[in-house]
């Protein structure tokens, strides 16, 4: 897909992120020394989880975070492991992450345990009273290099780093063949290298709906995000196609998108309907009443053969596009 992208919006918007994540999580000036490390190596480079497996090696711990509105809202954080018992995690505030940077014992909030249901995966369930920005670490227990992936879902939960990972790696090696070829970690990515991750190819990669010219290929998806305070005020999406019968867009709750990615069906909260009045133009109006992020999915409607052109707003009161 051709992405003319507002790449200066977008490496301000990173930097913002990157900033807010250590203020709010208290230890801002102990945790810069982490910066120059790899991805996932502390709190100041943790990552956002993904859907790919990840490496661990022997003795290694990774890093990651989420923010959390505190309105009490459930989260729950699933990882499953290969060979299993090989790793477990933990689950910090920003208060314990403060400890662990000046090197004071601390009791982490939640850990993860194993759950029947779940074909023993690592599991933990809570909520947090308190807005800011929280942490999962993943550590080996020092029994040979394992794999694994981590999901985090909750309604309020969003995710104030970019998005790195490390080479994927399907889980389908015996032990011996793992402690064998386990590839590298990967480097840590420079800032130049996590801005190209932000290309609205995913939830997890959601750009802002600031009217940029792009193009979309039939069969692709283009992810946008914003964030609303759920006071009730009418937010306004509007898509203009060239050609104007060569888009479709849904708007997705922040459940709505925890079902995309559990594989289950949902019902989008609002489509895109042509409006006479707005030459044809895609148009969506609603409100909520629930403060969080939500997601626009632009799609071709697959009555044009070739790539669509087209703009998206996303306009209201107290809509922003990042998760303040």
């Amino acid at each position: 897909m051709n992405k003319i992208a507002n790449k200066h919006w977008v490496k301000a918007w990173l930097a913002l992120l990157i900033v807010g994540a250590m203020a709010l999580s208290g230890a801002g000036a102990a945790l810069a020394a982490d910066d120059a490390g790899d991805a996932g190596s502390g709190p100041g480079t943790a990552m956002a989880p993904t859907d790919s497996w990840m490496q661990l090696a022997n003795g290694e711990k990774q890093w990651y975070a989420f923010r959390d509105e505190g309105d009490q809202t459930s989260i729950a954080v699933r990882m499953q492991v290969t060979p299993g018992d090989r790793a477990f995690f933990e689950v910090l505030t920003p208060e314990e992450v403060n400890k662990w940077a000046n090197g004071e014992t601390f009791d982490p909030v939640g850990a993860g345990t194993k759950n029947a249901d779940l074909g023993d995966d690592l599991y933990w369930t809570g909520s947090f009273v308190s807005s800011g920005t929280y942490y999962v670490v993943v550590t080996s227990r020092n029994l040979g290099d394992s794999e694994y992936t981590l999901s985090i879902n909750g309604d309020d939960v969003s995710f104030p780093t970019a998005q790195v990972t490390s080479p994927p790696a399907a889980p389908d090696a015996t032990s011996a063949e793992m402690a064998q070829t386990q590839p590298a970690a990967a480097p840590a990515m420079d800032m130049q290298e996590q801005m190209a991750m932000m290309t609205g190819s995913s939830a997890d990669t959601a750009l802002a709906p600031v009217g940029d010219t792009m193009q979309i290929e039939p069969g692709q998806k283009q992810w946008y995000a914003f964030y609303d305070g759920g006071d009730g005020n009418s937010i306004q999406i509007r898509a203009d196609a060239q050609p104007s019968s060569g888009l479709t867009f849904q708007v997705l709750t922040p459940d709505e998108l925890r079902l995309w990615q559990e594989g289950l069906s949902y019902d989008p909260v609002g489509r895109g309907t042509e409006n006479a009045d707005l030459n044809a133009d895609l148009f969506w109006t609603g409100s909520f009443v629930k403060g969080g992020t939500y997601y626009v999915v632009v799609e071709p409607s697959g009555l044009n053969a070739g790539p669509t052109t087209y703009s998206l707003t996303v306009t209201g009161e107290d809509v922003s596009f990042q998760a303040n």
